[in-house]
Protein backbone atom coordinates (compact mmCIF):
# COMPACT_ATOMS: atom_id res chain seq x y z
CA UNK A 1 0.00 0.00 0.00
CA UNK A 2 1.32 3.65 -0.33
CA UNK A 3 2.74 5.20 2.00
CA UNK A 4 3.42 8.53 3.31
CA UNK A 5 7.85 8.58 4.74
CA UNK A 6 8.17 10.65 8.03
CA UNK A 7 11.16 12.35 8.48
CA UNK A 8 13.26 9.42 10.56
CA UNK A 9 11.89 6.74 9.14
CA UNK A 10 13.91 3.76 8.61
CA UNK A 11 12.98 0.81 6.39
CA UNK A 12 14.86 -2.31 8.42
CA UNK A 13 14.64 -6.48 7.68
CA UNK A 14 16.70 -9.20 7.07
CA UNK A 15 17.14 -11.26 3.94
CA UNK A 16 18.71 -14.45 3.21
CA UNK A 17 18.50 -17.72 1.63
CA UNK A 18 17.22 -21.21 3.43
CA UNK A 19 19.32 -23.86 3.43
CA UNK A 20 18.16 -27.41 2.26
CA UNK A 21 15.93 -29.62 4.38
CA UNK A 22 19.37 -31.50 5.53
CA UNK A 23 20.88 -28.29 6.75
CA UNK A 24 23.27 -27.77 3.59
CA UNK A 25 23.35 -24.63 1.60
CA UNK A 26 22.55 -25.49 -2.29
CA UNK A 27 23.82 -23.59 -4.56
CA UNK A 28 21.33 -20.36 -4.86
CA UNK A 29 22.39 -16.76 -6.09
CA UNK A 30 19.91 -14.19 -5.94
CA UNK A 31 20.13 -10.91 -6.15
CA UNK A 32 17.69 -8.40 -3.72
CA UNK A 33 16.15 -5.25 -4.12
CA UNK A 34 14.39 -2.54 -2.66
CA UNK A 35 12.41 -0.13 -4.73
CA UNK A 36 10.67 3.11 -4.10
CA UNK A 37 7.68 4.25 -6.32
CA UNK A 38 6.18 7.61 -6.47
CA UNK A 39 3.80 8.40 -8.97
CA UNK A 40 5.28 7.09 -12.38
CA UNK A 41 8.84 7.45 -10.93
CA UNK A 42 10.49 4.38 -9.65
CA UNK A 43 13.64 4.83 -7.90
CA UNK A 44 15.94 1.78 -6.76
CA UNK A 45 17.18 2.42 -3.00
CA UNK A 46 19.75 -0.67 -2.34
CA UNK A 47 20.34 -3.53 -4.09
CA UNK A 48 22.35 -7.01 -2.40
CA UNK A 49 23.55 -10.26 -4.29
CA UNK A 50 23.36 -13.47 -1.78
CA UNK A 51 24.25 -16.69 -2.02
CA UNK A 52 23.38 -19.35 0.30
CA UNK A 53 25.44 -19.26 3.57
CA UNK A 54 22.90 -20.63 6.20
CA UNK A 55 22.88 -16.95 7.32
CA UNK A 56 20.42 -13.82 7.24
CA UNK A 57 22.16 -10.25 6.74
CA UNK A 58 20.89 -7.25 8.01
CA UNK A 59 19.47 -4.20 6.11
CA UNK A 60 18.63 -0.82 7.48
CA UNK A 61 17.80 2.08 4.89
CA UNK A 62 17.59 5.78 5.86
CA UNK A 63 14.43 6.84 4.09
CA UNK A 64 15.28 10.64 4.88
CA UNK A 65 15.57 11.43 1.11
CA UNK A 66 11.94 10.20 0.88
CA UNK A 67 10.24 12.50 3.59
CA UNK A 68 6.83 14.06 2.68
CA UNK A 69 6.45 11.94 -0.48
CA UNK A 70 4.06 9.13 -0.56
CA UNK A 71 4.97 5.77 -2.15
CA UNK A 72 5.05 2.28 -2.95
CA UNK A 73 7.87 0.04 -1.73
CA UNK A 74 8.53 -2.92 -3.91
CA UNK A 75 10.31 -5.84 -2.65
CA UNK A 76 12.34 -7.59 -5.67
CA UNK A 77 14.32 -10.91 -5.88
CA UNK A 78 15.34 -12.14 -9.32
CA UNK A 79 17.01 -14.68 -9.84
CA UNK A 80 20.74 -15.62 -10.93
CA UNK A 81 21.32 -17.34 -14.21
CA UNK A 82 19.09 -20.51 -12.68
CA UNK A 83 16.39 -20.34 -9.97
CA UNK A 84 17.46 -23.82 -8.50
CA UNK A 85 17.69 -23.54 -4.26
CA UNK A 86 17.04 -19.64 -4.85
CA UNK A 87 14.17 -20.06 -1.57
CA UNK A 88 14.87 -16.52 -1.10
CA UNK A 89 13.23 -14.79 2.14
CA UNK A 90 12.57 -11.49 3.63
CA UNK A 91 12.13 -11.56 6.91
CA UNK A 92 10.34 -9.19 9.65
CA UNK A 93 11.03 -6.19 7.16
CA UNK A 94 9.23 -3.22 8.31
CA UNK A 95 9.52 0.46 8.76
CA UNK A 96 10.66 2.67 12.22
CA UNK A 97 11.06 5.77 13.45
Amino acid sequence: PAYQVQPGDRLRGRIGLLANPDGTCGVGKVTFQIIAIEGSNTRLLSEWNKTCDGRLIPFDLGLSSLAGKTVNFVLVVKAGTSYQDDWAIWYSVRIER
